[in-house]
């Protein structure tokens, strides 16, 4: 029997005009990977024009990727990385984007959750990071660990994210209890509680599921936060309630979907090497 041939990712590279050399260089060097690259040259207009391209260029979980430099310093382009960073539009398609440095610059404050690719210095190194990271997070299936592995997977994923594990406190119905340290403005340390919810699931996850974490989370005794993690997505209904609970009710919520999980793992190229041990020849 034939073998399928394999679906590559496809990557837009958004850039300023004046980084077109740096966006070809690197659109060669990602197409020379097996990856399909479409451009965003300087007769593309900021925003919407700008989501609209791109949504016309990719399917569902493939990858932005945003050049900065000293040319992104510009209002237009500047705006258009916070409105692409919090495109509903491109999160619901699943579109990752990655911000990639080419030259120095202000990093915007609404990307600086993002992991940055640095090419400034050492182009080769940065280069394998960013086909590590795009080949990491397009061929992870999340369905592949059983419920048991995938829960161990979201633990040690949180563990590198400086949380750590707490003595249970008599909740029922929470998968995990961990502590994470913030510091508050004034420079003391205050200590939260997060109760985990991990949710390994073949469809979206609706409104029922959700609204028990949330009630269980919101009845508890003590003060604490919740963390749902899944592999899946919200549905919009689920999303909707959940907005509206963010508005209107003393209830920290936090939810981990799919496309943003496997943008997390692809950071951890150990994580993947322990649970998907054959993600680098998929």
């Amino acid at each position: 029997m034939a073998k399928t041939e394999k679906k590559a990712p496809t990557v837009f590279i958004a850039h300023s005009p004046s980084d077109d050399d740096a966006a070809l260089r690197l659109g060669r060097d990602l197409g020379g990977s097996g990856m399909n690259v479409f451009y965003g040259f300087g007769d593309i207009l900021p925003n919407a024009t700008l989501i609209k391209k791109i949504l016309e260029a990719l399917s569902s979980r493939n990858f932005v990727i945003f050049l900065l430099s000293g040319s992104t310093d510009s209002s237009d382009w500047v705006e258009s990385e916070l409105t692409l960073a919090g495109s509903r539009e491109l999160e619901d398609r699943a579109i990752e984007l990655i911000p990639v440095l080419v030259d120095d610059c202000q990093v915007p404050v609404q990307l600086r959750n993002w992991r940055v690719i640095d090419l400034r210095e050492d182009y080769a190194d940065g280069l394998e990071s960013l086909i590590e990271r795009i080949v990491g997070s397009y061929e992870l299936d999340l369905l592949k660990p059983k419920p048991e592995s995938f829960e161990r997977l979201v633990a040690e994923l949180l563990w590198r994210h400086e949380f750590r594990p707490a003595d249970a406190i008599g909740e029922q119905g929470f998968d995990l209890t961990v502590k994470h340290t913030i510091v508050d403005p004034f420079g003391r340390n205050e200590e939260e509680t997060w109760l985990v919810q991990v949710k390994r699931y073949r469809d979206r996850i609706g409104l029922s599921p959700l609204k028990r974490f949330v009630e269980a989370v919101g009845s508890h005794p003590v003060r604490v936060k919740g963390l749902l993690v899944t592999n899946t997505r919200l549905t919009s209904v689920a999303r909707e309630y959940l907005t509206d609970i963010a508005e209107r009710a003393r209830i920290d919520i936090r939810v981990i979907e799919g496309p943003e999980l496997r943008r997390l793992l692809a950071t951890e190229p150990e994580l993947l090497d322990t649970h998907f041990p054959a993600w680098r020849e998929e």
